[in-house]
Order: structure tokens, then sequence, then C-alpha cells
């Protein structure tokens, strides 16, 4: 049985509006585009779907509550300029302790760097992330660019630096970063497992109080003057070579 939204006051509608800022995310999270719907779909982790028409096809198969809305409610409530008209109401995991290798993301500011980040750190099974005052993981643009990964992820988010590093002496993490004068990464061979790979900002990279907890610190060399790469393609590297 489907439902029927047409109104753009509709209070369902303001509520989905919200769900588009950090603030306002931290039950349910709003996903959006065609792809990334089906893929929660098949994963059994959609409660709620709102659709255009042109997709009651598509979606009649699931047993879930669903709601057709307008093109005009599509345009409200994405975060695209143009929306494929088809959003899902997923709620956020809760997270668990898990022993096992992880990331720590300080201060990452950019949406799609930290989707591809996530889809990574799954494929080269770093399941959990520590994300420090960084950009909110469940943004619909976040969640594109992880293609719905990031719900496959243990995450825990911390306000502040002083906040995590309190928690990581806590349960004594084992910290690796990069940076220009450390060990060569080709030749670095962990010391221990599990350990957490640090990526900091993408203008700043990760502080010195940072850096300064840390237990190892290595190096990606490059060519040709370059001087750094993208957080997303640091990340994926350090990612593959220290699991090896």
């Amino acid at each position: 049985m489907f439902k029927k939204i047409t109104s753009l006051n509709n209070d369902i509608v303001k509520n989905l509006i919200k769900l588009n800022d950090k603030k306002d995310i931290s039950t349910f999270a709003l996903c959006e585009s065609e792809k990334v719907v089906m893929s929660l779909l098949n994963k059994q982790i959609v409660e709620t779907l709102f659709v255009e028409e042109k997709f009651l096809d598509q979606i009649k198969e699931y047993n879930i509550t669903t709601y057709i809305i307008t093109e005009a409610i599509s345009k409200k409530i994405s975060s695209l300029k143009s929306p494929s008209g088809i959003f899902a109401l997923v709620r956020i995991p809760t997270f668990k302790e898990i022993n096992s290798n992880f990331l720590v993301l300080e201060n990452l500011q950019d949406p799609s760097n930290l989707g591809a980040i996530f889809r990574c750190a799954l494929a080269t099974n770093y399941k959990t992330i520590y994300l420090i005052d960084s950009v909110c993981p469940y943004l619909p643009k976040v969640t594109r660019g992880s293609m719905g990964y990031n719900f496959d992820l243990n995450i825990k988010e911390f306000k502040n630096l002083d906040e995590f590093l309190d928690f990581k002496n806590k349960n004594n993490l084992y910290l690796i970063c990069g940076d220009l004068n450390g060990q060569n990464i080709f030749n670095y061979k962990v010391k221990t497992k599990p350990y957490g790979i640090v990526i900091g900002n993408e203008g700043n990279g990760i502080s010195s109080t940072m850096q300064s907890a840390c237990n190892d610190i290595v190096t990606i060399p490059m060519q040709n003057e370059v001087e750094s790469l993208n957080a997303s393609v640091s990340a994926s590297i350090l990612m593959y070579m220290l699991n090896n």
C-alpha cells in the first residue's frame, strides 16, 4: 500500500529537508540516487522509501513503507540539482567495539573525499572508522561517494582531538600516520595489530598534536616534484600497502 505526499509544506517533507544538514542527522539518514537506494534495499536496511511514480514498478517487490512524491518534492528534499526521484530513509548503525585494523580521520571536510575513503576502507577490510571533527559520515553526498558502503562500516565520531586522544590512551591504540619525513612505506613493516592509519585534513594534513600521538610515521615517495596527494588517494595507498 502506497501513501501520497503532494504538498511541499507537509511535515514529513520538512523533516526530510533537515537531513541534508549535519546537525540534524542523528538517528536516520536520507539517501538518494537510483543505484545507491537499490543497493541499500538489497541490504535490507531501508526503513522508508520516497519515490516518484516512475519508480513504482521497480520497488513494488519490497515490503517497505513507501510514499509517492512529486517531482517538486524531489527537488526540495534532494541535495542534487537534478534528483533521480528515489530516496531512502536508513537508520544509522550503532557503533560496536571491534578489535581490527581501523582508520582515524582528522578534520576531513570534503564529503566526496570521505565517501571515496569509505569505499576503499571496506574493500581493504578497515571496517572501523574514527572521525575527529569531520564532515558528517551520513550526509547524502558522502553516501553517494561511498555508494552506500558507509552503512557497512563501524563509525565513531569525536567532537575534537582531545576527546579522541583520551579514547586512544584508554584503549592503547597503535597509530601510523603519513608525513614527508617518515619511513618509506615500501620498506615499512607493521609492528603490531590491530593498528590505525591516520589521515588528516585535505589542505593542512594531520595536526602536530596528532602526529606526536602516532607511534610510527611513514612516507609515500613521490617523483617529479609532486608535493602531496589527495586525502582519499593517500588513504587508499596506505591502506593497501600496510594491509599486505
